[in-house]
């Protein structure tokens, strides 16, 4: 191995800011601020915005957050009021029977309305009459084919 090539590999305390976490763990990170570790002796600091100690993926409150502010983010987008989880389904529910009648019904009278259509009114049945009958008369022509 070549000699001066390589960077300087010891402990160095890397600190998270956000939650005041501190961990020793060896590292070629190079700094000019020290601090004193539990052991009573100085080691570079490198200083962290978010570690797994405060990162909320790594801790899970960041799931509980996200889910929470999306239900309340559609709560406030569509007008519902906070409400437990049961009666919002009984709502719908009810919702959900109260819509099926309202279709029964109407596809109740739309079949009326057809049968209504189809059945032929007094007019109509006596000119159905009068052409069978016009149609069944016997022709002279007939009689004389007979004979």
């Amino acid at each position: 191995m070549k000699k001066d090539i390589h960077p300087a590999y010891g402990p160095v305390i890397f600190h998270d800011t956000s939650c005041d976490a501190k961990f020793l763990i060896s590292s070629t990170f190079k700094s000019k601020e020290t601090m004193k570790w539990e052991d009573g002796k100085e080691y570079p600091v490198c200083k962290l915005d978010t570690s797994s100690a405060s990162h909320p993926i790594f801790t899970g409150k960041g799931r509980i957050e996200v889910s929470e502010g999306q239900v309340a983010k559609f709560r406030k987008r569509f007008g519902k009021a906070a409400s437990p989880a049961k009666a919002d389904t009984a709502k719908a529910d009810t919702a959900k029977a109260d819509t099926a009648k309202a279709d029964a019904s109407k596809s109740a009278e739309s079949t009326e309305e057809v049968k209504a259509d189809k059945t032929p009114t007094a007019n109509q049945a006596t000119k159905a009459e009068t052409t069978k009958t016009d149609t069944k008369t016997d022709s002279p022509k007939d009689d004389d084919t007979k004979s």
